[in-house]
């Protein structure tokens, strides 16, 4: 569990490649993580069922990207509220997002190439925002407070 409440949470994902702009979606992944990596190839029933959980869960936004960028780009994506609440229920723990095309060519190798070999490099983050601790704020308003009152004896 996390100590305070999740205000938002940014996916942020390295672009390799990619021809034109695609929409896409987020989703909950309900497969085990254990199962994610265990090096299944998409022609195996394990790589089978895992790509096709991969946009069949709860959704977690979605996204058009544009066609224009460098494959050094590093893209980011804002998560919704039931990913909040995912990770917010997970914290310690593991957590899969899929992402899936929402538009174009599903034949296109080109346009399903975006995040290629994201498993192996470039940037993979997901950045949390949480609120400040009650007593930080209470330190953070005496200290406003012991300003304001010295300027007045001054």
């Amino acid at each position: 569990m996390l100590d305070n409440p999740l205000v938002s949470a940014t996916l942020r994902l390295q672009r390799y490649g990619q021809v034109g702009s695609i929409d896409i979606e987020f989703y909950d992944v309900g497969s085990a993580v254990s199962t994610l990596v265990s090096g299944h190839n998409a022609g195996d029933a394990g790589g089978q069922s895992i790509f096709q959980d991969l946009g069949a869960g709860t959704s977690y936004g979605q996204s058009s990207v544009s066609w224009t960028g460098a494959s050094t780009d590093v893209l980011e994506f804002s998560l919704n509220s039931s990913a909040l609440a995912d990770i917010t229920s997970g914290a310690g723990g593991l957590i899969a997002i899929g992402v899936t095309r929402t538009g174009g060519d599903p034949q296109s190798h080109n346009e399903n190439y975006l995040f290629g070999l994201s498993n192996t490099s470039g940037v993979q983050e997901l950045v949390l925002v949480t609120t400040p601790e009650p007593a930080i704020l209470s330190l953070l308003a005496l200290g406003v407070l012991a300003v304001l009152r010295k300027r007045r004896k001054q």
